[in-house]
């Protein structure tokens, strides 16, 4: 899918958009602009295109809400590092690894006000929509940390988690245009399908962790190390309850 013509276009938008948010040169600045530069499959800003189009607007009425939905992904990336350790992050060193870990704070920060700047103008609704997105992202972090080598409560507990980090935001980046265009009835399962999508990209990400090489911007078996609570490793371990006292 995505090599499909219409999300290489969409693709190349949201890049080159993306590449004049942060002109700023100073640490944080930096620590954004270069996880930007490295890439990116764009799922969030791709949603925010299709699902917007399908609610009536224009490309030129998306871009905004579509780099706002980027920017937060990228602030949760640059928080997520630093409280993992981990070393690499889209085939580059970690921003804490070459910016020092203040910098990848303030950047995760920086990347949240430049998000917040560009859904201020959308409808109230958006707005209110985008905080809750936000708000889940960062309790569901929180209760991630608390799961670290627990397997308790099995798929619901990561179900949980999966749906503040990936899917509450996948949700809003769907059925944002659909709020910004009035019309809250398409917004409805625009957000599910939405959801539905990020549970299931959250589910694939956990399974690549552990197939070396499938995924060549992550090292593999970082969740396994950290005693991650993945879905994979709860399946497993359901299978199996021996696994889970290992």
């Amino acid at each position: 899918w995505i090599r499909d013509p219409l999300v290489v276009a969409l693709r190349r938008r949201i890049d080159a958009r993306l590449e004049r948010v942060v002109p700023s040169t100073d640490p944080a600045s930096r620590a954004v602009g270069e996880l930007v530069a490295a890439g990116g499959k764009r799922l969030r800003p791709l949603l925010v295109y299709l699902g917007g189009q399908l609610a009536g607007l224009g490309l030129e009425h998306l871009d905004t809400l579509a780099e706002a939905a980027e920017l937060v992904h990228v602030a949760s990336l640059l928080h997520d590092d630093l409280m993992d350790a981990a070393e690499v992050r889209r085939s580059r060193p970690a921003a804490w690894r070459v910016l020092g870990p203040k910098a990848a704070v303030l950047g995760g920060d920086l990347a949240h006000v430049l998000a917040l700047q560009r859904v201020r103008p959308a409808p109230s609704p958006a707005m209110a929509r985008f905080l809750d997105g936000v708000g889940a992202m960062v309790r569901a972090q929180a209760l991630e940390i608390e799961q670290v080598g627990e397997l308790g409560g099995g798929v619901p507990a990561w179900r949980s988690v999966a749906y503040g980090k990936t899917a509450a935001l996948c949700g809003w980046s769907a059925e944002v245009g659909a709020l910004a265009a009035g019309r809250p009835a398409l917004a409805e399962p625009l957000r599910r399908y939405g959801e539905s999508l990020g549970l299931a990209f959250q589910g694939v990400d956990d399974l690549l962790d552990l197939v070396p090489g499938m995924d060549p911007g992550k090292v593999a078996f970082a969740d396994l190390r950290a005693r991650v609570p993945s879905l994979p490793i709860r399946l497993a371990a359901a299978s199996d309850p021996a696994l889970a006292r290992t």
